[in-house]
């Protein structure tokens, strides 16, 4: 007798949502013990939900794209994502960065859902400002301007270029046939719903806490 173990399409989303959303503060910008920093670095894209879910949808993204545009999309992204590594020595650098590369994510795993087209002009700078939000979200533990900080920011561009390889090299094994298709967008539609589901049960999660805190002050200033 053979003995199924599929889980329901609904019950299937909210293990991911559930499995994206409560690791993320565990694990993002935590040196994993046992590796040196540069490894660390590798390690933190694949680790972090929203830094996956981001590079991977980029990747999907490209391989619906003419060869010249894909390079130029994925020339922008990881140029931005230089340029927000660089950007961590400014101080608060990185505020709603996480928010708004959650958002970038679901904005890219919509079109690779539907299949839109999209203007040239428009993907590079998408890409450049999800790269930008990516690097700026990657805190690294060491202090800024030691070599284990720059051993981690090596690290981290090494480890997002790797996941967006990875993504490119999964979509290229899917053909132009129809159910390869349907596939693809069905991992698009997935990063999106992802996405906007850990985006709003943060800002939940974040309005809840302020709530909490606010009520926690009435007794005191009653008492005042």
């Amino acid at each position: 007798m053979k003995h199924s173990c599929e889980v329901p399409p609904r019950g299937a989303a909210a293990l991911l949502a559930a499995g994206l959303c409560w690791p993320a503060e565990a694990l993002a910008h935590s040196p994993i013990a046992g590796l040196n920093h540069f490894y660390n670095g590798v390690l933190h894209p694949a680790v972090v939900p929203a830094h996956a879910l981001a590079a991977v949808a980029l990747g999907l993204l490209c391989t619906q794209l003419p060869a010249l545009p894909a390079r130029r999309v994925l020339a922008a992204f990881l140029l931005g994502v230089v340029v927000g590594l660089a950007a961590l020595a400014l101080p608060d650098a990185a505020a709603g960065a996480g928010q708004a590369l959650l958002a970038g994510a679901a904005v890219l795993g919509l079109l690779v859902a539907t299949g839109a087209p999209a203007a040239a002009r428009v993907l590079p700078l998408l890409a450049a400002v999800l790269g930008l939000c990516l690097g700026l979200d990657s805190v690294p533990e060491p202090a800024p301007g030691t070599l284990d900080w720059l051993l981690t920011l090596v690290g981290l561009a090494v480890g997002v270029g790797l996941i967006v390889s990875a993504a490119l090299l999964l979509a290229s094994r899917l053909g132009q046939q129809a159910w390869q298709r349907v596939a693809r967008q069905v991992m698009g539609s997935w990063i999106a719903a992802s996405a906007l589901m850990v985006l709003v049960l943060g800002s939940g999660m974040g309005a809840a806490g302020e709530a909490t805190g606010t009520t926690a002050l009435l007794p005191s200033a009653i008492a005042r």
